[in-house]
């Protein structure tokens, strides 16, 4: 997956005078939960989280190998977890990738309400996930979402 830089940020200072306006203290710039599958770093896409809601969106691209995000291969079976949370063995890795969806739309409730700021861009990625686990498909991640 590309990512950019808008034009306009390529000028730090641009950035900088655009990240002073916002509630930034302590918290991690995000491009894609206010824009789902968003590529570009921009004013208009950006916004600042903490970093424990940062890793509660962390999808693991880049450790979770060929499996669908919150499953892994243990031998014969697949195996499914929510952040550090295991969440039980599965046949399937389709069924282990449901469970993995429905324990994080659970937990999107929660986060809600530790949240309230981003609470609209937190149901945006609930209902996402709720289409997906009703349509039976396996969801890619935020990132493939703009593809």
């Amino acid at each position: 997956m590309e990512c950019f830089v808008c034009e306009e940020w390529l000028t730090f200072s641009n950035f900088k005078r655009w990240m002073e306006s916002q509630d930034w203290e302590n918290k991690q710039l995000d491009k894609d939960l206010k824009v789902l599958g968003n590529k570009e770093y921009s004013p208009d896409n950006c916004l600042f989280i903490s970093p424990s809601l940062n890793a509660f969106l962390n999808e693991n691209e880049n450790n979770r190998g060929e499996c669908p995000i919150g499953v892994f291969r243990k031998r014969d079976k697949f195996a499914a977890q929510e952040g550090k949370k295991h969440l039980g063995y599965f046949e399937s890795e389709e069924s282990a990738h449901r469970e993995w969806i429905l324990k994080k739309i659970k937990s999107i409730d929660d986060w809600i309400v530790k949240e309230p700021k981003h609470s609209i861009f937190l149901m945006n990625y609930k209902n996402t996930l709720q289409h997906f686990y009703d349509e039976g498909k396996i969801y890619q991640g935020r990132n493939y979402l703009g593809t």
